[in-house]
């Protein structure tokens, strides 16, 4: 697993704009487990019918975070959300990457923790060059 940790707000744009070069991705976004329905910013909707992703964060006595349903990852909705960046914190639990039709995850973003993970550790190199320190462990 790869470890990411940066203060910057632009730290998971910049992620999920190198890892999407790479591969076709989906993203999720779980909001905290109070959260409604209509607090998900826009174009993320509430998964009508929930799939059993994995998640990042658990919470105790088994709570699970309000998801969204999979949006394809495009250079619109990047820029879409370039103007969110600064409330990402506030909002969002987590902001989770997925290949289609997959249910693990290969990024997950955390951002009250400032802190990005990468399940595939054959990435640091690639990562690295693109200007994003990651480090193993």
């Amino acid at each position: 697993m790869l470890t990411i940790q940066d203060s910057d707000d632009e730290l998971w744009l910049d992620l999920v704009e190198v890892l999407s070069e790479r591969e076709i991705c989906d993203m999720v976004l779980c909001l905290y487990p109070d959260s409604q329905p209509h607090d998900f910013p826009e174009p993320f909707i509430p998964s009508r019918a929930p799939e059993s992703l994995e998640r990042v964060v658990e919470y105790p006595g088994g709570d699970e975070p309000v998801c969204s349903g999979r949006v394809r990852v495009s250079a619109e909705l990047l820029d879409s959300l370039r103007l969110c960046t600064g409330e990402f914190e506030d909002w969002g639990d987590s902001l989770l990457l997925y290949p289609p039709r997959e249910r693990r995850w290969i990024a997950a973003f955390i951002p009250h923790r400032r802190i990005a993970l990468v399940r595939d550790e054959r990435l640091q190199d690639f990562l690295n060059a693109a200007g994003i320190e990651a480090s193993s462990g």
